[in-house]
């Protein structure tokens, strides 16, 4: 007997997603959902920034997403990291460093810059740790306020999720979610190398130039202007 299709669900404020589905649903497995976020631009992380300052825990989810779009570690591998990853001694580290055991495949490590624009808002969230006793440097950088341990990856769905409710950030199914800090990162990193695609791979630190091209998004004006221009002397 043929399996039946899964059945995706919307996540909405205060709605309950069925346990079987929610990996699916969230784009946390599986690559045609995680293809199906885009990336945002600059009004659009500030709008979401924005959304989220005056909630319970700002300056810990203002950090997750700005360290998301400006350093491109998956949500999984962002909520691996431990403080001492992003600050030894009391001072920012240079580089967000995550060894091989906690990235994807567990194959090598992955080093990112720290870049100007994410440290205001890590520093804010250092030190909301250390006045809650929470500095030491095995602890989770991502803590849950309940229990001491990281956020899950659907706290994470939820609490970004949320604020792209709250900004009025609308979107079809799927476009926006927690792999729109990668993307937003994969976009940026286009632009800033010329469009070289090699570059941008080894910025997400893909193993195949063919999965750095499923997180670039093209506009149809583009591909226009480029045809135009390619057979304009025909």
């Amino acid at each position: 007997m043929a399996k039946s299709p899964a059945v995706r669900q919307v996540y909405r404020p205060g709605r309950k997603l069925r346990p079987r589905s929610k990996l699916r649903v969230l784009g946390l497995h599986g690559g045609r959902e995680l293809i199906g976020c885009r990336p945002l631009d600059n009004d659009e992380v500030r709008m979401l920034l924005d959304a989220i300052s005056g909630t319970a825990s700002a300056s810990r989810d203002q950090a997750l997403v700005i360290l998301g779009i400006t350093t491109g570690f998956r949500i999984s591998e962002l909520l691996s990291l431990k403080i001492r990853d992003v600050t030894q001694g009391g001072i920012l580290n240079s580089h967000v460093r995550i060894p091989a055991s906690r990235m994807k495949g567990k194959k090598r490590p992955r080093s990112a810059i720290l870049a100007d624009a994410a440290r205001p808002y890590l520093e804010t969230w250092i030190q909301d740790l250390k006045l809650r006793g929470f500095d030491g440097g095995n602890r989770p950088l991502f803590l849950s306020r309940k229990n001491g341990a990281a956020i899950s990856r659907i706290q994470a769905h939820r609490i970004i999720t949320e604020a792209f409710h709250r900004a009025g950030l609308g979107g079809s199914r799927g476009e926006l979610a927690t792999h729109c800090l990668r993307k937003t990162f994969a976009a940026k990193m286009w632009e800033a190398h010329d469009q070289n695609i090699w570059k941008v791979q080894n910025a997400l630190g893909h193993a195949s130039p063919a999965s750095t091209v499923a997180y670039l998004s093209f506009e149809d004006s583009e591909q226009q202007a480029a045809v135009q221009t390619a057979f304009s002397d025909i």
